[in-house]
């Protein structure tokens, strides 16, 4: 998965551009989506007009993390639930097997690679109790449109309420706005980096990152979201500013940054809304 944004839709942090690497040694970004689609025949590479590119292949990204893949498990240990596998563990726990799904609702593109283990209260939440086939992207796309149009939870409430291991990048080419995350423990590949002509990028492939942005690249920071509007932020601590972490590589030079949570300066505080009158949407 790969998706290319211009400087228009989202502005990459600062810090994650390496002090240390000249723009001759990155590709553009159209290079680099170029390198995507040629090297993954089945790949499928939807532009976004002006503000860039997004590309996919189903059949490259395997079925099962690295983490799951270490289980051993018969067929008798596989069940179908709510149109996922899940592996019978130990006799008591279901694991999920992660995926990835693409998905266009009217204006709003999605990828999601992952598992929710919480799909049957966020249909709720959302409303979508009837969709039978509503799966994570669809619950993803649905809590965006709710953000954007009604506003009743802000931002980083709408990433905590996902639980599981995830990772999903989605652009509204309506609003031209773009909304990706990460789950608290990192536990899908993501990694974000800057293009020689300032695009940000994020993709799942280290390698490929690496071949467009050089050292101006590092892994999506863990626990957190960014958008258009706000940047990024912190869904686990959103009232803690983050404060950039120099990284080292090992030939000893300096990379794009982590990105930690400060534990000591907050935000500029404010009393939270509460009750109907509540409308987070104007913040996002």
């Amino acid at each position: 998965m790969l998706a290319v944004f211009k400087r228009s839709v989202a502005e990459a942090p600062a810090e994650l551009m390496s002090p240390q690497v000249e723009e001759r040694e990155r590709k553009n970004g159209v290079q680099l989506m170029d390198s995507f689609v040629s090297a993954h025949s089945g790949a499928v590479c939807v532009k976004l007009g002006d503000a860039g590119a997004m590309a996919y292949d189903q059949n490259h990204h395997p079925f099962l993390t690295p983490r799951q893949a270490l289980f051993s498990f018969t067929s008798e240990d596989i069940v179908l639930r709510s149109m996922f596998f899940y592996v019978k563990y130990l006799g008591f726990s279901y694991f999920p097997l992660v995926c990835r799904v693409f998905a266009v609702v009217e204006d709003i593109f999605c990828v999601f690679e992952g598992a929710l283990d919480n799909i049957v209260t966020l249909r709720q939440q959302y409303g979508l109790s009837k969709c039978v086939n509503a799966n994570e992207v669809t619950i993803v796309i649905e809590a965006y449109r709710t953000l954007k149009d009604r506003g009743p939870y802000p931002a980083d409430q709408v990433v905590r309420d996902l639980s599981g291991k995830f990772a999903f990048l989605l652009f509204d080419s309506k609003f031209q706005t773009l909304f990706t995350a990460a789950d608290a423990d990192g536990s899908m590949p993501f990694f974000w980096g800057t293009t020689a002509d300032g695009c940000l990028v994020l993709s799942d492939e280290v390698g490929l990152v690496k071949e467009g942005c050089r050292k101006s690249f590092a892994p999506f920071p863990r626990g957190c979201f960014f958008s258009t509007p706000g940047g990024l932020q912190s869904f686990e601590h959103p009232r803690n500013k983050l404060m950039p972490l120099p990284r080292i590589d090992s030939e000893g030079q300096m990379c794009g940054a982590n990105f930690k949570v400060d534990e000591f300066t907050k935000k500029g505080s404010a009393i939270p809304r509460v009750g109907s009158e509540a409308n987070w949407a104007n913040k996002f």
